[in-house]
């Protein structure tokens, strides 16, 4: 558990701080060029808002697993 608690952990803000390094600029050539590039930005958006809630998601499940084996260990 702790392993994976690491991985996703490291994982996890590699990709957070990585992905708005992808992300594309607008420049006023055409509106198909824009179109395209905002419906890559917003995959990169989502990409960003999953790997917090997963990274969220971890880290919550990591603290309830000590608190639960703290309690199972003490009685």
């Amino acid at each position: 558990m702790t392993v994976l608690h690491v991985l996703v952990s490291i994982i996890g803000l590699f990709a957070i701080f990585t992905l708005p390094q992808l992300m594309k600029e607008n420049f006023p050539i055409d509106t198909s060029f824009i179109l395209d590039n905002a419906r890559f930005n917003d995959r990169i958006r989502y990409g960003i808002v999953i790997s917090i809630m997963i990274l969220l998601s971890v880290q919550i499940l990591f603290f309830v697993n000590v608190i639960y084996s703290l309690a199972r260990g003490r009685s």
